[in-house]
């Protein structure tokens, strides 16, 4: 059992320098640009801490054999004799007494004694190893119970599901056949704001969609969300996810295990985007577009309505109604379009929407607006512009933080496709 637990604690052990390379390694230009290479390396991570040393080897002495060994040696060495002082015999002349010479005692073996204290020690060392795996094994086995319940749940929402779409049906077995799935997966509509999964039960792979989702897209949009699914199922993302979890649940104290599974995930995500490319005929943009979308979609979850404000300063904490930016953008340009009585003017219908005149994405223009007082301090504008800008008082230049130069250049970026 001790020695168990050493040659896994040093295996855990040598995992953090693995990961750290391997975290240098798809941090490179020639690996980052490559996600399956990523995935599979963040994969042999989370195999090595569960696989045992190729090479055994000791990188510290075995401190609980330290005292076994010392009193071995000390018995081994052969004791030392003391030999008794010699006289000179005088003989008498009148009597010869012959003297036998005495012998010494032969010396009794001794027992190598291990002393109450290291013995003490050694108890406490195996008490304290005994106790902190089993501290780890309760709070292992308190996750995978809240993970039961949480697949109950997915199971009653499946369950409950609503009728399919034909229209998303149609795109499904047209997409399957390109992927050369052995068997096509069943279509379920959930009325639930969730984002889109695909569950690999034990009969038959499921695609689960939320309904709000399905009404909001598009053909081209449902499209890539379904390619993208049908991506996880043909490379068996569901199996590496699941050893991901184990494997994290396991060493849940492990930082590299938390790593190792947040990066496998991030790049399992980047394959499945680029072979949904591939089998779409939508370009770079409807798909960033879409993938917006749904990310928008997720964040309003909240059911429709006021929401009273405690001070009574205002008539509600939110919006009554639960719409995405897009569609908020979408609804105050068609209010600027339509002509009533009372109203002076309205928008051309030859005229662009504002932020499609300006060349702005919706997302970096709402991340600019929004944190305005974090991404700008004395002046603001193109970093270009103001890189090139020099103050009129003392002829310095104005700083531009790094997070505004990363949204311009998404926006420039954007803006091309």
């Amino acid at each position: 059992m001790e020695e168990l637990v050493t040659r896994l604690g040093w295996n855990l052990v040598l995992c953090i320098p693995f990961g750290i390379l391997v975290w240098c390694l798809t941090r490179t230009p020639k690996i980052c640009t490559r996600p399956a290479i990523c995935h599979g390396l963040w994969l042999l991570v989370l195999l090595k801490m569960v696989t045992p040393p190729f090479i055994p080897m000791t990188l510290v002495p075995d401190v609980l054999n330290i005292s076994a060994d010392r009193f071995s040696k000390s018995a081994a060495q052969p004791p030392a004799t003391i030999e008794p002082e010699q006289h000179p015999i005088v003989a008498d002349s009148t009597t010869q007494t012959a003297l036998s010479p005495q012998r010494s005692p032969s010396p009794a073996p001794r027992v190598p004694v291990i002393l109450a204290a290291d013995r003490s020690n050694m108890h406490l060392g195996r008490v304290a190893t005994i106790a902190t795996v089993l501290a780890s094994l309760a709070v292992t086995m308190g996750i995978w119970l809240v993970a039961f319940r949480q697949l109950q749940r997915l199971q009653r929402l499946l369950t409950g599901h609503q009728p399919q779409s034909d229209r998303a049906n149609q795109l499904l077995g047209k997409l399957a056949p390109e992927f050369r799935l052995r068997t096509i997966p069943d279509l379920i509509n959930v009325d639930s704001p969730i984002a889109p999964f695909v569950w690999a039960g034990p009969r038959q792979p499921v695609v689960v969609l939320s309904q709000q989702l399905i009404q909001s897209l598009d053909d081209g949009q449902l499209e890539f969300v379904l390619a993208h699914e049908l991506a996880h199922l043909k490379r068996c993302d569901h199996w590496s996810n699941l050893f991901g979890f184990f494997v994290t649940t396991l060493f849940w104290w492990h930082p590299v295990a938390w790593l190792a599974k947040r990066e496998l995930g991030l790049a399992a995500e980047a394959c499945c985007d680029a072979m949904a490319l591939e089998r779409c005929s939508g370009s770079r943009k409807s798909c960033a577009q879409t993938l917006l979308s749904v990310t928008d979609l997720m964040n309003c979850r909240e059911l429709p309505g006021p929401v009273l404000n405690a001070d009574g300063l205002r008539c509600s904490d939110k919006g009554f109604l639960p719409m995405s930016l897009d569609h908020y953008f979408d609804l105050l340009d068609w209010t600027g379009r339509q002509l009533v009585r009372g109203k002076k003017g309205r928008i051309p219908k030859s005229i662009a929407p504002i932020l499609q005149r300006l060349k702005l994405d919706r997302h970096g223009w709402c991340e600019l607006v929004g944190n305005f007082g974090k991404r700008f301090f004395h002046v603001a504008g193109d970093p270009t512009t103001i890189d090139t800008t020099q103050s009129r008082v003392n002829q310095h230049r104005y700083y531009m933080p790094r997070e505004t130069r990363k949204v311009f250049r998404e926006i420039k970026l954007t803006a091309t496709l």
